[in-house]
């Protein structure tokens, strides 16, 4: 480590930049703050300190926090860390269902020739849908569904709104 970064409270290095240390310091006197007043107010309210200290204060564990807020990364970084414990099978196991997800195979599969969605859907989709029935009883295909108080959500308000399209079985397929 260098003489220009130091160590935080909760292991990771910090650079010396006075708004990160200010926010931390910030983040850090409000947690001392609650915890001392609920630390007061749980026996004089005939609370139990172990039971107390077995919930989260926070509306997110602090590991997946900085300076307050939820760090932000990418699926795709997990690969990485997955594949040093994980191990390759030579044989696929058997299974009885598979799910799919849908938003991945759409992504994943070219229209082709199809120019409505409809033709998409008869020449492509399905019979991807079918493929993977041929070695499992039964495939449930899910969607993305975005809850106003998920990440997903919080994320796609950042992003911006694109060109919302009502997808029906005679709309074209747009080029890109």
């Amino acid at each position: 480590m260098t003489s220009k970064n130091k160590l935080s409270l909760f292991g990771s290095p910090v650079e010396n930049n006075p708004r990160k240390q200010d926010a931390q310091a910030a983040v850090l006197k409000d947690d001392c703050g609650l915890f001392s007043r609920l630390f007061i107010a749980c026996p004089s309210r005939e609370g139990n300190m172990p039971e107390f200290f077995k919930h989260e204060n926070h509306p997110w564990p602090l590991a997946l926090a900085q300076a307050g807020r939820m760090r932000e990364g990418q699926k795709s970084d997990l690969v990485k860390c997955m594949e040093k414990v994980s191990r390759a099978t030579e044989v696929a196991p058997q299974v009885d269902a598979t799910i799919i997800d849908g938003a991945v195979v759409v992504q994943m599969m070219s229209p082709g020739t199809a120019r409505t969605f409809k033709e998409y859907a008869v020449n492509v989709f399905m019979p991807y849908i079918m493929r993977q029935l041929q070695t499992v009883k039964r495939v449930d295909v899910v969607w993305d569904v975005y809850r106003q108080d998920s990440l997903k959500t919080t994320t796609r308000e950042k992003r911006g709104s694109g060109t919302r399209r009502r997808v029906t079985s005679p709309s074209q397929i747009p080029r890109n």
